[in-house]
Order: structure tokens, then sequence, then C-alpha cells
């Protein structure tokens, strides 16, 4: 996340434009998706962090594929800001139909994977869109809306562990049931949220501290 951020900043500094980074997204987003299959076999023992994030079968998170959602993201956001609300989801609901309809063809098999990562994602995205007038008027979910970083790279930590103690992935990961696993969700959200809104208790009442 961190270094598709950073080429995303860069290009907006070479750019400056908002139509020339949401277009250089988009080239990005299909560069990665197209660049995915020649890296999948990718095999080097190097400890050099940039082949590290390139290999996908040693980094829990390869910058390839990954950073095609980053990309994507941004374009839809450029998306976002040219296009009526209505139009905006529906080019998100004709997009992840259309990644999800070539997954189940053998159309562009050697990405279809990742097309259909994405296209769950829009969904999920869409899906959450639902919930908004409930999140509105719930004064504890706008509060610890201001910790959503906080909030990503806590989640990310429980799951899949950190450089000093593995995650619930390593431990749970592939022997639960479909109710299980939604137990364990249920679970990490609700202790995701309850720690951040620890943090932001202490950041109000004792900034030192924070």
């Amino acid at each position: 996340i961190g270094a598709s951020l950073i080429i995303l900043l860069l290009a907006g500094i070479l750019l400056k434009k908002k139509n020339r980074l949401g277009l250089a997204s988009l080239i990005l987003t299909l560069l990665v998706l197209f660049l995915t299959p020649f890296l999948k076999e990718l095999k080097c023992n190097s400890l050099n962090p940039v082949i590290f994030y390139l290999d996908m079968k040693r980094s829990p998170f390869p910058l390839i594929p990954w950073s095609s959602h980053l990309f994507a993201g941004a374009f839809f956001a450029f998306l976002y800001s040219k296009l009526s609300l209505r139009n905006f989801y529906a080019s998100l609901l004709t997009t992840g139909l259309l990644f999800l309809f070539i997954e189940k063809t053998s159309l562009l098999s050697s990405i279809a994977p990742t097309l259909a990562a994405l296209g769950k994602v829009l969904f999920l995205f869409l899906f959450s869109r639902l919930f908004v007038p409930l999140y509105e008027k719930s004064l504890f979910i706008l509060r610890i809306a201001g910790e959503s970083l906080f909030l990503y790279v806590f989640h990310i930590i429980i799951v899949y562990g950190s450089v000093l103690k593995k995650g619930l992935s390593h431990y749970l990961g592939g022997f639960l049931n479909l109710a299980e696993t939604f137990s364990v969700f249920v679970l990490v959200l609700v202790v995701s949220f309850a720690a951040a809104y620890a943090v932001l208790q202490l950041r109000r009442n004792r900034p030192i501290f924070y």
C-alpha cells in the first residue's frame, strides 16, 4: 500500500493535472494486471526488499497484483469526481459484473483471478453503501471513522501478523467453516473498534502519550 501510494504521489507531482492522473491510474492498473502472469512464477531468494515485494510466493501482499486494487481505486475516485452519483455506481456495478463474467469464461484467463478479486471488492463497496444511513446515525461509528488508518493497520496485524508475531491466518487459515469464520470476523471487528475507540480517547484526553 505504501509503495503504491508513493507511486501515485509521484505520478500526481509529475503530471500535475487531475485528468492526467486519472488516465495514469487506469494505465497503471492495466499494466499491473498484465504483468501479473509473468511475475507469478518469479523465484528468487534475494533479501532485497524490492525483489521480496514482487515475489508472489513469499510476500503476504506482493506489489503485483495487489497494487492494481489501489490504482483502480484511484481511477474510480477520478470517475467519482466526473460522473453523477447514479452513473458512478452504475459504472462500478457494470465493471464488477464484467470482471466476474471474465472469470467464468476463458477470456483473459491469466489475469481472470485478479479481475475477479477486484470485482468482488467493487461489489463489497456497493453493498457497504446500503448501510451509510445507519452509519450516519451512529455517533460511535462517526467518531472512530477518524481512526480508519489505525483500524486498517490493527486488523491487518491481527489477521496476518507482523514481524513480531504470526496472525490468525497462520493458526486458523483453512480450518474454519463458514459460521466459525463469520464469528471470528465479528470478534476481530469488535476488538478493532474497541481498540480504535481507546486510541481516540487517548488522543483526546492524553495527547502527550499518544
